[in-house]
């Protein structure tokens, strides 16, 4: 009997155990969106804002507040990220806009073919302009296939939005282009972003905080809530 009821108490323990577990790594991103006040984050790594080789989703001469989002493609909460970033940000005013987004790529070692889908990005930024670019990314994450084991597919869109086959096929082998993605791949080690999506938030040019890994949900607080700031506070 005494042997039962142990058992029993050892299985609730290891129930309500569990059930704070999952609510423990469930809910941290969830506060976490909550907890979003500009205050300035400690670092050891001096992130300075970027101003080089910059696509801007997002470009206001006012707001003092600017988003860094670094993004690889082949990154599964990258694309919930940004299909709900794009479905947001579609809702809005383009007088409410007072906030810089900015676009980074960052493709990861273990994503063997997120290096080359940011080329291919790049190669149609390069024929286009900004607003076809974040087009194109979102044409890949909303219609991404997780069965093709090379970025055919990737091409194939591609040429949707540049003059022709060829011209994006020369600029793929081009090495001034590779050398745009290496240069991001570099400064990337240098900021340590080491995972996507990771924002980085700059208030008055000025670093404030830094955010990894982020789900589509908070990724979306995130970006609600830097873009109510009016008056946003400073970092110390």
């Amino acid at each position: 009997m005494l042997k039962s009821r142990t058992i029993k108490y050892g299985s609730y323990c290891l129930l309500i155990c569990s059930v704070l577990v999952f609510l423990f790594y469930f809910g941290f991103n969830a506060v976490s969106a909550r907890k979003v006040a500009p205050v300035y984050q400690a670092s050891e790594v001096d992130y300075t804002l970027p101003q080089v080789s910059d696509h801007y989703r997002l470009k206001s001469t006012t707001s003092r507040i600017t988003l860094v989002n670094y993004i690889s493609l082949d990154c599964i909460h990258c694309r919930k990220s940004y299909i709900n970033e794009d479905a947001f940000l579609s809702t809005l005013a383009t007088s409410s806009k007072n906030i810089n987004i900015i676009y980074r790529h960052n493709p990861l070692a273990s994503q063997p073919l997120s290096q080359e889908k940011a080329l291919i990005s790049e190669c149609v930024y390069k024929q286009t302009n900004d607003a076809i670019f974040f087009e194109f990314i979102k044409n890949i994450f909303s219609s991404y296939d997780d069965s093709q084991k090379n970025n055919q597919w990737v091409k194939k869109l591609a040429y949707r939005f540049v003059p022709s086959k060829e011209i994006l096929d020369t600029c793929i082998n081009d090495e001034t282009v590779r050398a745009i993605i290496q240069k991001q791949k570099n400064e990337n080690i240098i900021f340590d972003i080491r995972y996507t999506p990771t924002i980085l938030i700059f208030v008055d040019g000025k670093f404030i905080k830094k955010y990894e890994n982020l789900n589509g949900a908070v990724m979306l607080e995130l970006l609600k809530y830097y873009m109510s700031i009016e008056q946003p506070v400073k970092g110390n």
